[in-house]
């Protein structure tokens, strides 16, 4: 579905922009000028990527590793549907509750260059042509939507000038400062998205497009397939031309057929949702910052301007009062959108209607801030346009393009040195001149037993890189890693880990404690190796498997004397979705292997499946009889899921043919 949708999109794009007709006319030379700008302008912004160690960010790192995982899950021949992830907070199935499209698209590019270029690299240039060809999405967009080239190529440019702070938002900031490679994805996608939906809604075309489109969207980013879902519902109220009970009809049908197709996500979901925890949000994130942040960003430019003269918040509020002075529909459904996003952004701790929008519970609110910056976004291009429309005529048009760039050069300055402050790599943020003792460290590691290691604060390493990246060059898990993978019901209890004590080593199986020249560790732990900052100690413990006792399944027996009355661990072994060990069981009790639980393992002892059971405190355990055992835990994508991955290519292929008009009449629309 993923390479069948991008490919559809790329080619609706193609077609139109690369059409020689569409751009080498008289009219349309300010429209490439402008938008060749604008490419060139975000590659030369984001080709330093290309270079160095992993990029920073927040969550860049854990977004490599994820990718990383499935291009190991693919060369193993897994489902690529659905992997396990092991390398944190005690293991879970990220694809089956996170959006995913980003790292298995990525993956498939890895395979699709014959594994012939580093996985870093492929993840890295996916970002920079994203970025690159970020100017076009919008573009594009705005020009299906409605709006002259010149306007459209306008937008292009100006998706690529917002400075808010690091708020989450369409900003250079959200990419290399948080490092949301997911939501990047999203903000490509968005613009060809909603315009798509548009001529589906306006004129009952394209409905195979705006279903894969949208479908993309929400596994790109679930925030962004809600603002394209609202976004859409806005149609009804400002399209002219077409009856709302048509268009509610049409609307209706697309999210439809998106719910079907991503079927093989939504229920899987819904159906194991009890394995998977969520953490709670503090409260400014979760219902926004209220009016009072809102009306004080405006009135001092932050939301669009924050560090420099506030131009492009001037063209926003240029172009509201162009659109509250038109009856056009491209400009009421601006100044509709502006509105709605404003109200969401805004948040529900303010506007207590907020509370009846569907799932109101679970959605940051602050994370709307980017269906606000998109309609800002537009908004500003047509402020600006208005401003210099007058001479784009004939030879006049070289003194627009004169007089556009004059106006967004303090802009388009101030974005170069900003975007050089926000693309770091882990080198530069967190090893300095250490590469070489950091690789020392994971080789040292690689050959050693399994375990996880514990690395964070209290080992005086509290970046999460080390967290995110120990895992994917050592081939060792850690102990927990920061908010994006709160997934994980291990999560709690992994977050506090009492690294003094023994009985929580060996409950979580943490092996290793990797900690700076300064950290001591404890008393029952032994240095085993030295590479110039970092230190590596060694914890003995009972590996992934231990025991329980039946008779008070409270807590698990996994160290010192009760361990020897139930049995001993003879051998172990781990690999790529899969555990398994040698057990000498000499009492009545439970076998537990320490990683997250979760309904899709399937347990074997002496090669016969067993039904497992969830154990304290996160993990799964399986009954075992006295004598030498031999056991296996295998996780594997359920049926179900593969099914209705078919069922929803099925749906794709029917909407295909419809648009293509081989079955009959459309009667959806």
């Amino acid at each position: 579905m993923f390479l069948i949708g991008f490919a559809i999109g790329d080619y609706v794009i193609l077609t139109n922009i690369l059409n020689r007709k569409f751009w080498f006319k008289k009219e349309n030379w300010f429209a490439f000028v402008v938008l060749s700008f604008a490419v060139i302008y975000s590659f030369c912004l984001a080709s330093p990527v290309l270079f160095g160690s992993e990029p920073y960010g927040v969550d860049n790192s854990y977004h490599f590793a994820i990718t990383y995982n499935i291009v190991q899950g693919i060369g193993h021949g897994y489902n690529i549907l659905d992997v396990w992830f092991p390398y944190w907070n005690g293991g879970h199935p990220t694809e089956q509750y996170y959006q995913h499209f980003p790292h298995v698209f990525t993956a498939f590019l890895y395979f699709l260059f014959f594994e012939k270029l580093p996985v870093l690299l492929i993840y890295k240039g996916v970002a920079v042509a994203l970025l690159t060809f970020l100017p076009v999405s919008f573009f594009y967009g705005a020009y299906v939507l409605g709006f002259n080239k010149e306007t459209a190529s306008i937008t292009g440019l100006m998706s690529l000038l917002i400075s808010s702070n690091c708020s989450w938002g369409i900003d250079y900031c959200s990419y290399f400062g948080w490092g949301l490679f997911t939501q990047l994805f999203a903000t490509f996608l968005l613009p060809i998205c909603i315009s798509s939906v548009y001529t589906t809604v306006k004129y009952g075309r394209y409905v195979s497009v705006s279903v894969l489109l949208l479908c993309l969207v929400f596994t790109s980013n679930i925030i962004f397939g809600f603002i394209a879902v609202l976004t859409a519902i806005l149609f009804i109220f400002s399209l002219r031309g077409v009856k709302r009970w048509r268009m509610a009809k049409r609307i209706f049908s697309i999210f439809l057929f998106t719910v079907l197709v991503l079927s093989y996500w939504i229920i899987p979901m819904y159906m194991n949702e009890s394995y998977y925890y969520t953490a709670d949000l503090s409260e400014d994130f979760a219902d926004s910052y209220g009016v009072n942040y809102f009306l004080s960003g405006f009135l001092n430019g932050s939301h669009f301007d924050y560090g420099r003269i506030p131009f492009f918040t001037v063209f926003v509020l240029v172009g509201l009062v162009c659109c509250m002075f038109s009856s056009v529909e491209q400009n009421r459904f601006l100044l509709l959108g502006f509105f709605v996003w404003s109200i969401m952004y805004i948040g529900k701790g303010d506007i207590w209607i907020l509370e009846l929008v569907p799932l109101s519970d679970h959605l940051p609110f602050f994370r709307f801030v980017n269906g606000f910056h998109f309609f800002a976004i537009m908004l500003a291009s047509l402020g600006l346009f208005q401003v210099v429309r007058y001479g784009r005529k004939k030879a006049y048009g070289v003194i627009t393009i004169i007089l556009i760039f004059v106006l967004l050069f303090p802009m388009i300055f101030e974005r170069v040195g900003t975007t050089q402050n926000y693309i770091k790599t882990f080198d530069d943020t967190s090893l300095g001149g250490n590469r070489t003792h950091f690789d020392d460290i994971n080789q040292f590691l690689e050959n050693s037993l399994d375990g996880r290691v514990f690395v964070g604060t209290k080992t005086g390493l509290g970046t999460h890189f080390l967290v995110a990246l120990v895992p994917i060059y050592s081939g060792r898990d850690v102990l927990h890693g920061r908010s994006f993978s709160l997934f994980s019901p291990c999560y709690p209890f992994m977050s506090d880990f009492n690294g003094s004590i023994y009985d929580e080593y060996d409950m979580f199986n943490v092996r290793y404690i990797l900690g700076s020249e300064y950290f001591s560790g404890p008393d029952f732990s032994q240095l085993i190796f030295e590479s110039g900052p970092y230190k590596l100690f060694y914890v003995n413990t009972s590996g992934y498997f231990g025991f329980s006792d039946p008779w008070n399944n409270v807590m698990p027996v996994y160290g010192s004397d009760e361990f020897n009355e139930c049995g001993e661990v003879i051998s172990e072994d781990v690999g790529y979705n899969y555990y398994s060990a040698m057990i000498n069981v000499s009492d009545d009790c439970d076998v537990v292997l320490k990683i997250t639980s979760h309904p899709y393992w399937s347990a074997y002892v002496d090669d016969v499946e067993q039904v497992h059971f969830d154990m304290y405190p996160c993990f799964m355990g399986v009954d075992m009889s006295e004598g030498v055992h031999k056991v296996d835990f295998f996780y594997r994508t359920s049926i179900l899921k593969s099914v209705l991955f078919v069922f929803g290519m099925f749906i794709i292929v029917v909407l295909i043919l419809f648009d293509l008009k081989i079955i009959g009449r459309n009667i959806l629309l």
